[in-house]
């Protein structure tokens, strides 16, 4: 499911190229890679651990991309009043 997500945000950022696609793809690709760690947790318990790190990452990147946006949209767009 992850790789079909990382797939489709990755022809997104190669069609826009712009840094928001790029920070929305690279965030998809990470939570991917966390998910791989996972699979081998149970092998060594430090598998989780950096798991859960490259999780927190992909999230956090995840998380600046929307509050980029909703900025940009707040800053630039003219507040409308809605009643």
């Amino acid at each position: 499911m992850l790789s079909i997500l990382f797939l489709n945000y990755r022809t997104n950022y190669l069609r826009v190229k712009s840094l928001n696609a790029k920070m929305v793809m690279y965030s998809f690709l990470l939570l991917l890679i966390s998910q791989v760690f996972f699979i081998f947790e149970g092998l060594a318990k430090h598998f989780y651990v950096i798991g859960e790190s490259v999780q927190l990452i992909g999230y956090l990147i995840l998380l600046a991309a929307i509050i980029k946006m909703f900025v940009k949209k707040w800053v630039f767009e003219e507040p409308r009043l809605r009643l």
